[in-house]
């Protein structure tokens, strides 16, 4: 490593190894004997390891011998020395964690007792908490945390994040996952900040304007979604988003079109969500001050420390037995310890499962395999890349720059939000044809559905009927929403009987029931076959502003929502397999063979070549676009890949054995769900799959009786639905409860007017 400064120097244990134990030799004075100087040895020994990642492995440790003060039990991060592309610095990270391990800031922090190197690793004794974190905590609460509990966690936090910012430190990436409990209810809350890895002086950093974190809690200054402003001020985000899923159990803003339209317009702000907890006038007013869109808006740590929401409860104390940890109950302990993997080790990993014993039955027995290439070749440099874009960070390279995202990518990803999938509703079109398209509108709300030449769209909740309009074209295939969900696109199907080759529909929803045509867009592109022609990608840009397309013969075109007449771009290329907007307005589109970007200032698509042609039907976006996903044709792979670089950073095996018949990845990051043919039963069955490893969390054996070609995500992940050939419709509800509601069948005419859904009918002439 590089010069060491003192903190991290000093805080370096004189180590040796005797067979299967670390011995720890500390040069002490003892006043009570009169001696200057003695030697005190600590015997460590492992008691399993309990999570490991790209880099590096974290294991529990017991004292075995020579055991003082404190806890004998502490968790160790054990990370390579040596990467692929030479020695790896963790001289920053060393100091972070020695800075505030001392006495001063003990209450606030998890506490590190020193650092030792290892046959080639760097090992860091931390602190061990037994009550896992926020994270955890709050997937097994039923309901959420009162206002009472939330503000005394809140003075915690702020109270840390003052003390880091007063040394010219920021977290950057503070969340649930990273707040470690020391005690809880029905004791005193009791909380500690931790995971220091990507933390940094101020003097060393850029500013606050380089990408950082986990994409759920960055703040749209880091984004690029406005100026740039204190560097302090993306913590105050981070806290504000953390503060609204302790109230809520929903994020603010569940994918990146939310948070645009947000930043555009504040009034915007989900307040609806704080309706169903209860939340109070003064704690809305007091999250939304820290989830300012403007970083220059926001309360410094100690503005909101004085806000009258937050508790400071300065006179009680934990309860001291809360932190003692008892030798008998590290074998039948298990959550914490994948919260004690991802916090200390910053890997953010699944627990191990130890040789010889079975996974959980609610865990498939297939364990899929991960691949992480080239990984190791940066260590723990995790932090400096710019969102969806290679070229921004020109001193660094790309595998730097792809190991930072994966690492990101991989905190984001995890299968603690599935419960499982239970059947919610079952509509039915009363067509015959096969389901083409299935969506979700931004705001969850309304469900879109195209099945042979009709559109329909079902809003749940509400008993209305809404009003019908026909389109020209020959077949529905793909739909789009604005951010904002003030306008639906649909591309229908042409032909030489339509008179044009494709027609892209423009749907103005404001002034719902009334549904009124905005434009109709008469598409020729020039090439391939009139019998094949359809709309097989349709998107909508960041701001609501520009509309793209891809059709089968792969023709990509752009067009201004204000200006549809004629392409503002129009490029051809072999194999189109998506098209997406980028969150800074750059349209990106993928084929075979590489990957296209293009802005409406240039006059060139820039692209990036595949090492290797990937052969797939379509690939699917990351609600962040950082990454897509697809399933390898012929193979039971699903493979991810940057936008950024291409680089394929994660490679799947999934225990699927039919055709895949439609897939969706979930807007958090954290589950693929995939219809599947079932030769035996001549229907569908759907498999949910985590997105870390491939592990098959649950499978629906008859989801339907014919072939279920479309499924969609809800926007918050917690609702899937699916529809089949003959017109029948389900939604699937997420839950961790074990009371579920029924599924029921909502049939089309007069029925529709007393069950829990409303319809408007778009038919195809």
């Amino acid at each position: 490593m590089a010069m060491l400064p003192d903190l991290v120097r000093d805080s370096k244990l004189s180590t040796h190894f005797l067979g299967a134990e670390t011995i720890h030799t500390y040069q002490e004075s003892d006043p009570t004997s009169g001696k200057r100087l003695i030697s005190r040895t600590e015997h460590w020994r492992r008691h399993e390891k309990i999570g490991s990642g790209a880099y590096g492995s974290v294991w529990l440790e017991k004292c075995t011998k020579g055991h003082r003060d404190g806890a004998r039990v502490r968790a160790v991060k054990q990370s390579h020395l040596d990467s692929r592309s030479g020695p790896v610095d963790y001289t920053r990270e060393l100091e972070v964690i020695a800075k505030f391990s001392s006495s001063n800031y003990a209450r606030c922090f998890v506490k590190s007792f020193g650092w030792y190197e290892n046959s080639g690793n760097i090992c860091i004794a931390m602190e061990y908490l037994e009550k896992g974190d926020l994270r955890d905590y709050l997937d097994h609460s039923r309901s959420p945390l009162s206002e009472d509990e939330t503000s005394e966690i809140t003075f915690q936090v702020l109270e840390g994040l003052d003390m880091m910012h007063q040394n010219s430190f920021a977290h950057r990436d503070l969340k649930p996952h990273n707040i470690l409990i020391q005690s809880h209810p029905p004791s005193t809350w009791w909380v500690k900040l931790a995971d220091f890895g990507i933390s940094k002086r101020i003097e060393e950093a850029s500013g606050g304007s380089t990408l950082h974190g986990t994409p759920e809690y960055i703040a749209p200054e880091i984004w690029k979604l406005t100026g740039r402003g204190s560097p302090y001020a993306p913590d105050i985000w981070a806290l504000g988003e953390t503060i609204f899923q302790l109230l809520t159990k929903e994020p603010a803003f569940p994918n990146i079109a939310l948070l645009v339209s947000y930043v555009s317009d504040p009034d915007t702000f989900p307040v609806k969500p704080f309706k169903k907890s209860e939340t109070s006038r003064l704690g809305i007013e007091f999250v939304r001050g820290l989830l300012h869109p403007l970083p220059s808006s926001r309360p410094t740590a100690p503005e909101a420390i004085s806000h009258k929401w937050v508790k400071i409860k300065v006179s009680e104390t934990p309860d001291p037995q809360s932190s003692q940890i008892n030798h008998a109950g590290l074998v039948t302990y298990s959550r914490s310890f994948a919260s004690m993997t991802e916090e200390f080790a910053s890997l953010n990993t699944r627990i191990s499962i130890p040789e010889g014993v079975n996974p959980s039955a609610k865990a498939r027995p297939f364990m899929g395999t991960l691949i992480e290439r080239d990984a190791e070749s940066n260590g723990a440099e995790c932090n400096d890349a710019e969102p969806n874009d290679a070229e921004s960070d020109g001193d660094e390279s790309n595998e730097t720059t792809k190991f930072k995202l994966a690492l990101r990518e991989r905190s984001h990803g995890s299968s603690s939000s599935f419960g499982k999938l239970y059947r919610r509703d079952e509509l039915q079109t009363g067509d015959e044809e096969w389901a083409s398209y299935i969506d979700f509108s931004p705001d969850g709300e309304t469900l879109v559905v195209g099945s042979g030449n009709t559109i329909r769209l079902w809003t749940v909740g509400s008993p209305t009927k809404r009003i019908g309009r026909s389109i020209q074209g020959k077949a529905v295939h793909k739909f789009a929403f604005s951010p904002d969900g003030k306008y639906l696109a649909s591309g229908s199907e042409g032909g030489a009987s339509s008179g044009l080759l494709l027609h892209i529909s423009l749907w103005d929803l404001s002034s719902l029931p009334r549904i009124a045509l905005f434009k109709r867009i008469e598409v020729f592109t020039g090439y391939g076959s009139i019998s094949k022609m359809r709309t097989i990608h349709l998107c909508f840009s960041p701001n609501g502003k520009l509309l793209a397309s891809g059709d089968s013969t792969g023709t990509v075109q752009l067009w201004k929502v204000d200006d549809l007449d004629f392409p503002q771009y129009k490029r051809y290329c072999k194999n189109l397999l998506g098209v997406t907007f980028l969150p800074d307005g750059k349209l990106l589109f993928v084929d075979s063979s590489g990957i296209n970007t293009w802005r409406d200032t240039e006059d060139f698509a820039r692209r990036t070549k595949f090492p290797h042609t990937i052969s797939a039907g379509k690939v699917i976006f990351s609600s962040d676009r950082k990454y897509f996903i697809y399933h390898v044709s012929a193979t039971r792979k699903i493979e991810f890949r940057f936008t950024a670089t291409g680089e394929l950073f994660r490679s799947i095996n999934c225990n699927i054995h039919d055709q895949i018949l439609s897939m969706d990845l979930s807007p958090n990051g954290h589950i693929i769900a995939a219809t599947v043919y079932n030769r035996k039963h001549k229907g569908s069955q759907m498999i949910i799959l985590d997105t870390t490893d491939g592990t098959e969390l649950q499978v629906v054996t008859n989801a339907h009786k014919s072939e279920a070609t479309a499924l969609a995500f809800s926007p918050n992940s917690q609702l899937l639905a699916t529809a089949c050939h003959g017109g029948v419709i389900r939604t699937w509800a997420n839950k961790k409860e074990t009371e579920i509601r029924s599924g029921r069948r909502i049939d089309m005419g007069e029925e529709m007017l007393n069950r829990r859904a409303k319809i408007m009918t778009l038919f195809v002439e």
